[in-house]
């Protein structure tokens, strides 16, 4: 743990941040310092320092790395071998995802039908795989200085935020230009995320095997690098003084979708050209919000035109980071358009849900009522009836949320329901098991 901790204060692993073109080279952005104690005490960092034996060079680089990390505010880690006694993964398990030794097996993907059309990869992690991910979400992605850096049009993935807070922030407003990044966590790059956890204060050589550690690549082409493995390669200076090897590699990382890192990594990525954004929507007085890659901007007052300068220089911005914008999410709308903001229409002064949210939610009490909880349940391709009764019931208390006089009505249906049937129901939940489902019963006092 010592060594690779005392390796990672080489300077040889500072490296670029912004994407690189093809031919040419960006200048270095350095990491810059931002505001969760996590670990020991200063007195009790001190105490075990002082029974090190190490050269007082040595004991003064990990005295200033702990004093760096807690004035960030993130948990302290020294090194992968620390990182592995923390989230009590192995250290052998993490040099092999390092190293993409096991590229095939680390990762169980499988295709999800969107409800837009077309599929969604998910890559669900190994056991190991998994915990060594939910220690770093758990633990540094979501302490104070993390958190920090997120930009205030950030509406996903952290504590207060919701569906329902993007969508007032827009309600009323006349022009809003919505904007969709095409495969957004595939987007997102090994090196990206790199700097996120260097941005934190971390050691540079353990910044580049955590980032190893949240990414995974995609089986190698037989033909040719895609545009993303070129453009995000990475790149160090004084190459020629350090053996690189094993981390050099051809084919660059992305975040999976389905990790338990993924969400606020990406998040705390999209906070770099979250900024430029805000930068640019400010010069037109207009508002600007990113819930995950679904991106609005609302003015009070004015134009098509002036929306369409605003979409061609986010689209820049976006670029420059290494997204693509997906044309066919992307709209303007006008007054008397309709618009829709995170599933919620926001033509008036308050959200409200759509049409066919609440058709949705009034036919399926109506059958139910009618034919049955497991006619229904049935009828929806549902799993198990208490798993579509359970879905029912969050989809009302949503309702209930965002128009609290539809929400309620539909709320004492459904309690109409759970009293008629509560035999059948419990005799449902015991047959299914308690491990695999529990019914969601509603407070009647509320």
């Amino acid at each position: 743990m010592l060594l690779a901790f005392h390796r990672s204060l080489s300077t040889v692993y500072s490296f670029d941040e912004a994407p690189l073109p093809v031919n040419g080279r960006h200048p270095t952005l350095r990491a810059g310092g931002v505001e969760v104690v996590l670990g020991p005490t200063q007195h009790q960092f001190e105490r075990d320092l002082g029974s090190l034996e190490a050269e007082s060079e040595y004991r003064k680089s990990l005295r200033a790395r702990f004093s760096e990390m807690q004035s960030n505010r993130v948990p302290v880690v020294f090194s992968l071998m620390h990182l592995s006694a923390l989230s009590g993964v192995r250290w052998a398990k993490l040099r092999s995802l390092v190293n993409r030794e096991h590229i095939d097996s680390d990762y169980r993907v499988y295709p999800k039908q969107k409800s837009s059309g077309g599929l969604r990869w998910i890559c669900v992690p190994s056991i190991e795989v998994r915990a060594v991910q939910k220690w770093i979400a758990e633990n540094i992605l979501i302490s104070p200085g993390a958190i920090n850096q997120l930009s205030n049009a950030s509406q996903a993935y952290s504590s207060g935020c919701s569906i329902i807070r993007n969508a007032k922030q827009h309600s009323g407003a006349p022009w809003i230009v919505k904007i969709d990044i095409h495969s957004f966590f595939e987007s997102v790059s090994e090196r990206q995320v790199y700097w996120v956890f260097r941005r934190l204060g971390y050691p540079s050589l353990l910044c580049l095997e955590m980032a190893r550690i949240c990414t995974r690549i995609t089986p190698p082409s037989a033909t040719h690098l895609r545009r993303r493995d070129v453009q995000w390669r990475w790149t160090r200076r004084n190459s020629s003084t350090f053996n690189f090897a094993p981390y050099e590699a051809e084919q660059i990382g992305h975040v999976p979708q389905g990790s338990p890192t993924s969400p606020m990594l990406s998040n705390l990525v999209a906070a770099q050209f979250d900024k430029k954004i805000i930068k640019v929507t400010s010069e037109f007085d207009g508002v600007y919000t990113r819930y995950a890659d679904d991106i609005v901007i609302s003015f009070s007052q004015g134009s098509r035109a002036s929306c369409q300068v605003v979409l061609e220089r986010t689209r820049k911005i976006l670029g420059e980071q290494g997204f693509v914008v997906n044309r066919k999410k992307t709209h303007i709308l006008g007054p008397g358009a309709r618009k829709v903001v995170t599933g919620l229409v926001v033509n008036d002064e308050a959200p409200r849900l759509r049409r066919q949210t609440k058709s949705h939610i009034e036919v399926a009490l109506h059958y139910i009522e009618t034919n049955g909880l497991i006619a229904q349940a049935d009828c929806a391709h549902s799993k198990h009836p208490i798993a579509y009764l359970n879905h029912l019931s969050g989809l009302i208390e949503f309702a209930r949320s965002v128009e609290p006089t539809f929400g309620e009505k539909a709320l004492k249906r459904l309690e109409s329901i759970y009293a008629r049937n509560t035999e059948m129901i419990s005799t449902l939940a015991e047959f299914a098991g308690k491990r695999d489902f529990s019914v969601n019963r509603h407070n009647n006092s509320r």
